[in-house]
């Protein structure tokens, strides 16, 4: 019988490369491997080509966290409030009430001393002067310095006077007390393996070493002169059993530069229920007592303040007992700049006698908690990168096992049946993308930037929300979810006026008016309350918008760049002192202007800028680009601006009667003009 044909057909075929092999699994994973690095290569190379906000210094990430320091009020060590709960203003400054935290590691930047945090803050009086010395993490070197501040106003604003003690290893816990007339400093240094005793030579900026008082690597010292003695207390790190957080070792002598004598009890408390914790700041007297600060139970990292009275203090004897100590926490709860832990407070009686004043260091983080990011990162890439094989590798197989007839090209009519699923499929997507288009909002806020959105990352700078309820039913208190503390103001018309109504219940001196449909990111946020401290008599807005011809025209962004400038921000997002602007807009000379602005119900923003415009002969509005921000009302079918060219035409109307009334606006502002140099003379 004659053979087939058709083997010979196909080795024919082999040979002239017409019938290909598909590739085995082993080349699929490897290629699909390559693609994803190729990719993550791809986007390190070109993801610093985008453009990012020119922010000003940021904090460096560390894996200790983002430890800053507030500072305290009260009429005893015992009853220390934040100090924004005091109310402090002042007429020339910029963002009042002051609030704290009062010193972040970017003050430290801004001084031109790259910091990750700042923590562990020593208050030293000095006449009218407050110095504040403290920790700062440097990023570079990865160890401790001792930076200095200073305030003349009883602690409501510091002026940083950078690093003033640097040595090879790490430096921390800056103890500042007097002997002799003289000031000394005595900072950790246990990485050296000693206690070290430092002497101002210039205070508080050059300090020279005047001796090693213990060679041993003492943690959390201090030295308190008691009872006609002087003390020394510290954790040693040395010592036989010691447990970091859970004993103090004693010393005492005559003076501070006589030789120390180890107390007969030490490690003191390393057993037992009542565990004494290592030292958490500086010791105070209080109606004849002696108290001393220690780091709550919870690891070295520090997750709260206990104060402890002490009872007995001898040279063979030493007994103490824990007493409350309770300082309120901000509304914010978690999310406060010490929301998560604290580990040192530093008090003292301010010389007018009548209060105390108190600096204590916190954090919003968990130690480690940037590492975690990273660890989450990369794991998630992981399993991205998992997955993508597996599925690949699945769909390889599946692949394999189609009739050949779905991947050659077709010479017969297809099944009905798979173009009937294919369609149903494709309209399923479709209308889920339509039905979602009425919670727009919540979508998008799921989608970018999500930690935003839902309290995952929050603005110190933030102290409350005030939401302007015009029409309907208010909703319910509880139903507002944010970090901060949120107020619904409901009016008793609806007018476009009342964004601006004079709220005695506002205690800071900025508000940033944000329409309900602007979504913005914190970053940008902080930016412009950045600029508008530096400008505080100007509205700082991120949508700029120029006027210009005759009769005066409304242009939009695109325009105003096309033309180098502006000169006006919409107040749908924008920063300004509600005293200056509020009473403005409610003065007598804006009465008309109001009363055109519920007429159109329109243009309330753009009587602002006029308004301030005709009170001044020098720029009134700044404006700060964003890195984005999304405009919700295109999506919104009840949003007045919905309809581009008929608002547009609204607020011409609108500028050539205010014209009329408040003369033109500023001259116009180059969008880069906070960046160009003064030309020279």
């Amino acid at each position: 019988m004659a053979s087939s044909p058709r083997p010979a057909a196909t080795a024919a075929a082999h040979r002239r490369g017409l019938i290909q092999r598909p590739p085995s699994a082993r080349a699929y994973l490897s290629a699909a491997a390559a693609l994803l690095v190729l990719a993550a290569v791809a986007f390190s190379r070109a993801g610093h080509r985008f453009p990012r906000p020119p922010a000003t210094r940021r904090c460096r990430p560390d894996a200790e966290g983002s430890w800053s320091a507030g500072v305290f009020l009260g009429d005893s060590p015992f009853s220390l409030e934040p100090i924004e709960h005091w109310g402090i203003s002042k007429a020339d400054g910029a963002a009042w009430p002051v609030a704290n935290p009062v010193v972040t590691c970017a003050d430290v930047e801004d001084a031109g001393f790259p910091s990750s945090f700042v923590a562990k803050p020593f208050l030293f009086l000095q006449g009218d002067a407050i110095y504040m010395f403290f920790e700062t993490k440097n990023p570079i070197t990865s160890q401790g310095d001792i930076a200095a501040a200073v305030s003349e106003d009883a602690g409501v604003t510091w002026q940083q006077l950078g690093v003033v003690l640097d040595e090879e290893w790490h430096l921390s816990y800056p103890y500042v007390f007097t002997y002799k007339n003289k000031v000394y400093m005595m900072p950790e240094s246990s990485k050296n393996g000693d206690i070290r005793l430092y002497r101002a030579l210039d205070f508080p900026l050059k300090w020279e070493l005047e001796k090693v008082l213990l060679e041993k690597p003492l943690v959390d010292s201090v030295i308190i002169n008691f009872q006609g003695s002087y003390w020394l207390l510290g954790t040693d790190l040395s010592s036989y059993g010691a447990k970091q957080n859970r004993e103090i070792s004693i010393w005492y002598s005559k003076s501070p530069l006589s030789p120390w004598i180890p107390h007969k009890q030490n490690l003191i408390h390393n057993t037992g229920k009542m565990l004494s914790t290592r030292n958490g700041g500086r010791p105070f007297i209080y109606n004849g007592n002696l108290y001393r600060v220690g780091k709550g139970q919870g690891g070295g990292s520090g997750h709260g303040i206990q104060v402890f009275k002490v009872e007995i203090l001898k040279s063979n004897e030493f007994k103490e007992v824990e007493v409350p100590f309770v300082i309120n926490k901000q509304l914010k709860g978690r999310n406060a700049w010490n929301g998560a832990r604290s580990h040192h407070l530093d008090v003292q009686q301010l010389p007018s006698g009548k209060l105390w004043i108190g600096v204590m260091d916190g954090d919003r983080v968990p130690s480690g908690d940037s590492v975690h990011h990273l660890t989450i990162g990369y794991m998630i890439y992981g399993v991205v990168l998992v997955l993508a094989l597996v599925t690949g590798g699945l769909i390889g197989t599946i692949n394999c096992c189609l009739p050949l007839r779905w991947s050659l090209p077709h010479t017969e009519k297809r099944s009905g049946l798979f173009n009937v699923e294919q369609r149903f499929f494709l309209y399923h997507k479709l209308s889920s993308l339509i039905s979602n288009l009425n919670r727009l909002g919540s979508l998008i806020c799921g989608r970018i930037n999500y930690r935003t959105c839902k309290g995952r990352v929050y603005v110190v700078v933030v102290m409350d929300i005030v939401v302007v309820w015009n029409k309907g039913q208010p909703p319910a208190q509880g139903e507002l979810k944010s970090v901060v503390p949120v107020r619904i103001r409901v009016e008793d018309r609806n007018s476009l006026n009342n964004r601006f109504n004079i709220d005695s219940e506002i205690k800071t001196k900025a508000v940033m008016e944000l329409d309900d449909d602007i979504m913005m990111t914190c970053d940008d946020l902080e930016r412009g309350f950045k600029v508008w401290r530096e400008h505080p008599d100007r509205i700082i807005g991120y949508y700029p918008r120029l006027s210009e011809g005759s009769p005066l025209e409304y242009r939009n962004e695109r325009y105003a760049r096309q033309q180098g400038g502006y000169n006006m921000v919409l107040t749908g997002a924008a920063f300004m002192d509600h005293g200056l602007a509020f009473k403005k807009y409610w003065s007598k000379e804006a009465e008309v202007g109001r009363q055109i602005v519920d007429s159109f119900f329109n243009c309330e923003d753009i009587l602002l800028n006029f308004l301030f415009a005709n009170a001044s002969l020098t720029s009134t509005v700044e404006y700060v680009k964003p890195a984005w921000a999304i405009d919700m009302s295109k999506f919104s079918g009840v949003a007045i601006s919905r309809n581009t060219q008929a608002h547009y035409h609204v607020r011409s109307k609108c500028l050539a009667k205010f014209s009329e009334i408040y003369g033109n606006l500023t001259a116009k502002r180059f969008f880069n003009s906070r960046e160009r140099k003064p030309s020279p003379p």
